[in-house]
């Protein structure tokens, strides 16, 4: 038996914010990531501090901050005290400045919870954690033709069972 479990999920739904820029996803994604957390919130009767920690996959050191501010000023929701994003995590930024932004989400984010945030949980560092995948829906196709890169984000509620 897992001294994890899964106690709650939401399912995201499809962000279009109009960007067609592929250097800039922490801003296609962030948007999502925002509205899949504040529906989580929500659905679950909660604030962001019943969570230890709210991490997202990949949105980069841009990303992060866009969505903070987002969440602040489209839901009046202050994320900032427990959030981090695994792409942000995994890099270090001080040492490898050529990185920039971040990585691949899923990579990023399997790479960061199934090593550091599971172990964590484990240990019981951490009770309870928010993962919040983030992906773009997009082929080299829509960005030659300029098209809107759609984004969508889906969480999950891990828990340290008792």
């Amino acid at each position: 038996k897992s001294k994890i479990k899964v106690e709650s999920s939401t399912i995201g739904k499809i962000s279009d914010m109009g960007i067609t820029d592929p250097f800039n996803m922490g801003a296609v994604m962030a948007p999502a990531a925002a509205d899949t957390i504040y529906r989580h919130l929500i659905d679950t009767n909660r604030t962001p501090d019943y969570y230890d920690l709210i991490l997202t996959g990949d949105l980069g050191v841009y990303g992060k901050e866009i969505l903070i501010d987002y969440m602040h000023q489209e839901y009046n929701i202050d994320i900032s005290k427990n959030y981090d994003d695994c792409g942000t995590m995994l890099y270090d930024l001080k040492e490898q400045k050529e990185v920039m932004a971040g990585g691949s989400g899923p990579v990023c984010s399997a790479l960061v919870n199934y090593s550091y945030i599971f172990k964590k949980i484990e240990e019981g560092k951490l009770k309870k954690v928010l993962i919040v995948a983030t992906g773009a829906l997009f082929s080299p196709t829509l960005v030659y033709q300029k098209q809107n890169i759609l984004s969508t984000a889906h969480a999950v509620s891990l828990e340290l069972v008792k």
